[in-house]
């Protein structure tokens, strides 16, 4: 018995079912959700990158290996705005293993990617395409506490609203000769490696998967509250289940984000209470993530102790 597998994107999480009917459904689409991070192609133009929400229509020939991928609204900045639809081009996947220990299949990456797709609706070209759909790779636990209107310190909203889960859209492409357009979301959950060595002491060497870094953006303010989960940057501390950095100043660069501080003291939950931690300060804090804004990267010193290096990402991205 021959069997038809249909791809089905429902509120961002990708289904795969398989069926016989006689005559299979062999197509199938979905709009989803993330943001445009529109940005300048000359590097010497001093304007900041664009970003704001917007939407893409992914349309799948299972059969065929192709798909359509269509967008109505990009804010190009100064009212400008445009929209475009490609044709039909080729997609391939990839599995994805190990990333979660309740998978007992692995799931997959679908990518694809075309250099000359279609013209905008503005006229522009669009150019060097490329997609992927992916699982994301780690979710954060949810952090609650009640928070308090008389305290000074900073009550950071750490819920999750509109997060997607599931599958990441990645999409990127140049309009023209003038603007090249990443898509992100502004809630990102980066896991990896965390090298850590007490300051002075090269043999103090400590290697930990654990630790996951989220990473929530106030778009409009150019701030970010960081929160750091399984915090432990050596064998002999105590485990911290998370810190939190609030309100630190980001810099959209034309290709990604840097977060960059310095005298941080972190915020804690004791009881249900938000605390502050002044004998424990982030010295220095940086995290990057351009290129892709896949992968991120931070360097930090923690109260003139800990020297630690951060390298992960928060989905498979495998086009480069």
């Amino acid at each position: 018995m021959k069997k038809i597998f249909t791809l089905t994107l429902v509120a961002g999480t990708l289904i795969t079912t398989s069926c016989s009917d006689k005559e299979p459904v062999n197509t199938t689409s979905e709009t989803v959700a993330t943001y445009n991070y529109v940005a300048k192609v000359n590097l010497d133009d001093p304007s900041e990158p664009v970003i704001k929400k917007g939407f893409y229509h992914f349309g799948f020939d299972l059969i065929n290996a192709t798909v359509k991928i269509s967008t109505d609204m990009v804010d190009l900045g100064n009212d400008q705005d445009t929209g475009f639809a490609t044709e039909e081009f080729k997609f391939t996947t990839a599995p994805v293993f190990g990333f979660s220990d309740d998978l007992e299949r692995p799931q997959y990456t679908y990518h694809g990617f075309d250099q000359f797709p279609c013209t905008a609706t503005n006229g522009m070209q669009v150019t060097d395409l490329r997609f992927e759909l992916s699982p994301i790779l780690y979710m954060p636990p949810a952090i609650d506490y009640e928070k308090d209107p008389t305290s000074a310190l900073p009550q950071p909203d750490l819920s999750y609203k509109e997060r997607p889960i599931g599958y990441a859209p990645k999409i990127r492409y140049v309009l023209g000769n003038e603007y090249k357009v990443y898509t992100f979301w502004p809630d990102l959950y980066y896991c990896g490696v965390t090298d850590t060595e007490v300051l002075g002491d090269p043999e103090s060497g400590f290697k930990n998967q654990d630790v996951g870094y989220r990473i929530k953006f106030d778009i409009n303010k150019k701030k970010a509250q960081v929160v750091l989960y399984n915090v432990l940057f050596n064998p002999q501390m105590p485990v911290q289940k998370y810190l939190i950095l609030p309100d630190l100043d980001v810099q959209f660069t034309h290709n990604g984000f840097i977060i960059e501080a310095s005298n941080v003291n972190p915020l804690y939950i004791e009881g249900n209470k938000l605390m502050e931690n002044p004998r424990f300060p982030f010295t220095t804090f940086k995290f990057v993530a351009e290129d892709n804004m896949v992968e991120g990267y931070c360097d930090f010193t923690v109260a003139g102790r800990f020297h630690g290096y951060f390298t992960g990402k928060y989905m498979e991205f495998v086009v480069r």
